[in-house]
């Protein structure tokens, strides 16, 4: 599915395991409780996408556009989102342990009670994120603009 089209799609609990989504156009598409462990979406356009409770387990987002996407209470455990975008992404409750979030857009994201165990947000721009009750033990901030717009040494 490289490069496909599937604005709009509806792949609720889908199994799309190992899929290769890279490059793909998947904005507004809804698929909560699907399965997407270990899938490519490199450079892929997720904006507005609905993901709620789905397993992004190990999946590679490097640099894909997840702008205003609904991926609460996901499981995303070591997901890579390198370089990628996720602006006003809703990912309360969202298991992002040791995920490599490394110079990742996350501005006005809400991640209350995400947890980040062991998660890498090194260069990571976090203006005005919500962290509120989110579990940090072990993440790496090196580099990373604070919701305050601090620096993180």
């Amino acid at each position: 599915m490289t490069e496909a089209n599937l604005k709009g799609a509806n792949l609720t609990q889908a199994d799309c395991s190992q899929a290769i989504f890279q490059g793909a156009f998947l904005s507004d598409a809804i698929a909560t409780a699907a399965n997407f462990t270990e899938a490519n979406f490199k450079d892929s356009k997720l904006n507005r996408i609905q993901l709620e409770s789905s397993n992004l387990e190990g999946t590679d987002l490097t640099g894909a556009t997840l702008n205003a996407a609904k991926l609460s209470r996901s499981t995303m455990q070591g997901a890579i989102f390198r370089n990628a975008r996720l602006n006003k992404a809703e990912l309360g409750r969202a298991n992002l342990q040791q995920a490599v979030l490394i110079e990742a857009t996350l501005i006005e994201a809400y991640l209350g009670r995400a947890d980040l165990r062991g998660a890498d947000l090194s260069g990571a721009n976090l203006i005005r994120a919500e962290l509120s009750s989110a579990i940090l033990a072990g993440a790496i901030f090196t580099g990373a603009t604070l919701p305050d717009g601090s620096i993180q040494d």
